[in-house]
């Protein structure tokens, strides 16, 4: 089984990256891709493409929470067939929010249709979650992601929202890693 990485938030060229490896283990001939990660995503756009592509590739997806799992980053989380984590690992919920730039002018119509997409797209991730659950167990918690939570590696077992805790060893459980996050985060140089 392949091993992808992902210790990043998801970002355009995070999600490109994501998509180039999933489609490389694809023309591989891998059946089953294993997907560990730590991420935040704040991009509604982002997270839905890559929901969307995970779900449709033809590879069982086994995604495994290594830290903290935030915010729109549960959606990739969710695409996977067989979700896990380990034992000290946490799930953050949030509100969808609108970042409107400062001293710009924007018409009500245009903040009409901004509020009816933010709203499609809530209705969206909250279907996503309750249809993601494994077990039979009711998700009515997905509600309170309108407030903020924090919900545990066990609280997620409870919830349906994983379907095994366990802590593997990166360095034992993977043949063959690929990191998603290729670039270096660089401090830029300040000039007087």
């Amino acid at each position: 089984m392949d091993t992808i990485i992902f210790d990043d938030e998801l970002s355009e060229i995070t999600v490109k990256r994501l998509i180039s490896l999933f489609s490389e283990a694809y023309d591989s001939g891998f059946k089953e891709l294993r997907l560990m990660m730590t991420s935040t995503g704040e991009s509604i756009s982002d997270a839905l493409k890559i929901y969307n592509y995970i779900k449709s590739v033809p590879i069982v997806i086994c995604v495994h929470n290594l830290g903290t799992v935030s915010h729109l980053s549960n959606l990739l989380f969710l695409s996977g067939k067989v979700r896990s984590a380990a034992p000290h690992t946490l799930f953050c919920f949030g509100p969808l929010e609108l970042n409107i730039r400062k001293y710009q002018k924007y018409s009500l119509n245009y903040l009409q249709f901004l509020w009816q997409k933010m709203d499609q797209d809530f209705q969206w991730i909250i279907n996503t979650y309750q249809s993601s659950s494994i077990g039979s167990q009711e998700v009515d918690w997905v509600v309170s992601h309108i407030q903020r939570c924090i919900v545990d590696a066990e609280k997620a077992m409870k919830l349906s929202y994983i379907d095994r805790i366990y802590d593997c060893n990166i360095e034992s459980d993977t043949i063959l890693a690929r990191y998603v996050n290729f670039f270096p985060k660089v401090t830029p140089l300040m000039h007087f």
